[in-house]
């Protein structure tokens, strides 16, 4: 095709997909440190460094014995050394509280919903709280569309490797030109592997709507390989977490334990962690115990996965960018943040074509339904949403009340949606009423005239 085509290609997917891509960019920005926001805005999340190892167990009984009426369903080591553990339980009017506890004293020091800073940016971002059942399928199906734009410009824009540092600091709509283009070749590699990985999560759920697989090894139910439930003897004791976690250290000593599940009622606890390859989520590599007698009833190691199941594996970091310290979250954040800038500056060079043009918007169809496809599904997720954080709310006379949360998450997220829906209202302005634009462009140009004018007198 010519470069013409190509254009014409680029331009598409930029009006009809651009407010929906700019939505993932920009909420997906922030899920990406969702979990340290929380720490931020929850006093109960910070405390006083320390390098102390986790004691499991004593974490399991502090839950235990502050709700005894509670099921743990997991716990999980702090990423860093300043934040609290958090072990999640179910309990009879509330499901999934996150109780924190400081894992170098044993100490509970708060507890909350599990409606949180991460929970929220990471539902809305991978599905829009699944909206009508069909959220997850909606966000996999755009990063084709974020695909096909990158794909598109590579062609019609000759020689971009050697555009890296060619910037020329022009002015008016040339200026927004430079910027969408420097920005687009500078984060080429990042936008492939936002877009790939959403590509493969698509291919996931394909698999998985086909044959129902969703794992490699766990309930026969979804798992390629079904994992044999214990056969001991239902009276025996639990052992303690702390012997499995010690067995675990034998058998697989390059599992660094993260997370630890448990399923009471089968008698099943499963850990799992890090290792040596930090690309490669925790749940890759794990053993399933038998609860009562430490028996293992599957070793998973990562490295003797299918490629299929490596690269499942593989994609959430990737994608999330958890594969790292914080510096590599931040760099994450940041061409995030480009990618916002470069979907945000293609609309404004749109609105500045259509400014020259006497017929208009010559794609009108398509920009309507970009912009209405894209409203509908965030009015039907904030309905979706509502339901979600209901969820996690207690129960009160058989009704879920809206859970409890910080002022600081209340603050942080009531910002963020006030933000957001400022920049959709503008971005419909643009793209919907183009000649705002012109108007906006000359009141600027008014007081740089009337000052030119002057100086010539």
């Amino acid at each position: 095709m010519k470069s013409k085509s190509w254009f014409a290609i680029h331009s598409f997917t930029g009006v009809f997909g651009g407010l929906m891509l700019f939505i993932l960019c920009w909420s997906g920005t922030f899920a990406v440190v969702s979990y340290e926001l929380d720490w931020l805005a929850n006093r109960d999340l910070q405390v006083t460094s320390h390098t102390a190892p986790t004691d499991w167990q004593q974490l399991y009984t502090a839950v235990q014995s502050a709700h005894p009426d509670g099921a743990v369903r997991w716990l999980d080591a702090p990423m860093y050394n300043n934040f609290a553990a958090t072990v999640v339980v179910d309990l009879p009017h509330q499901n999934s509280v996150r109780v924190l506890v400081n894992s170098a004293t044993g100490e509970i020091t708060g507890s909350s919903s599990y409606f949180t800073i991460q929970r929220f940016f990471r539902s809305f971002h991978m599905s829009f709280f699944d909206v009508a059942g069909v959220g997850y399928w909606i966000v996999y199906i755009f990063s084709l569309v974020f695909f096909t734009s990158i794909v598109s410009a590579l062609f019609f824009f000759r020689k971009w490797w050697r555009q890296f540092f060619r910037f020329k600091w022009e002015k008016g709509p040339k200026l927004w030109s430079e910027l969408h283009r420097f920005s687009g070749v500078w984060s080429l590699w990042f936008s492939i592997i936002i877009a790939v990985t959403g590509i493969w999560y698509l291919i996931e759920a394909s698999r998985a709507e086909i044959d129902g697989v969703y794992a490699y090894a766990g309930d026969a139910e979804y798992s390629l390989n079904a994992i044999p439930g214990p056969h001991s003897d239902k009276q025996l004791p639990f052992l303690s977490l702390n012997e499995l976690v010690s067995k675990t250290a034998k058998v697989r000593p390059d599992i660094a334990v993260s997370q630890i599940s448990l399923n009471a009622e089968a008698g099943i606890v499963t850990i799992m962690g890090r290792t040596g390859n930090p690309l490669i989520r925790d749940r890759a590599n794990h053993l399933v115990f038998d609860w009562r007698t430490a028996e293992i009833l599957h070793n998973q190691k990562a490295s003797e996965l299918p490629i299929y199941w490596i690269i499942s594996h593989l994609a959430d970091p990737l994608h999330f960018g958890d594969f790292g310290s914080l510096t590599v979250k931040l760099v994450w954040v940041f061409f995030s943040l480009v990618l916002c800038l470069i979907v945000l500056t293609g609309t404004w060079l749109y609105a500045n074509k259509t400014l020259r043009r006497s017929t208009g918007i010559k794609n009108k169809l398509s920009v309507f339904t970009g912009i209405g496809f894209t409203l509908i599904i965030l009015l039907a997720a904030c309905i979706a949403g509502w339901n979600e954080i209901l969820h996690y709310g207690p129960l009160v006379n058989e009704v879920r009340q809206f859970p409890e949360v910080t002022i600081a998450v209340f603050a942080i997220l009531s910002s963020w949606t006030i933000l957001t829906v400022a920049i959709i209202g503008l971005w419909c302005a643009l793209l919907l009423k183009p000649e705002l634009l012109l108007s906006y462009r000359n009141k600027i140009a008014l007081p740089v005239n009337k000052a030119v004018n002057s100086n010539n007198r």
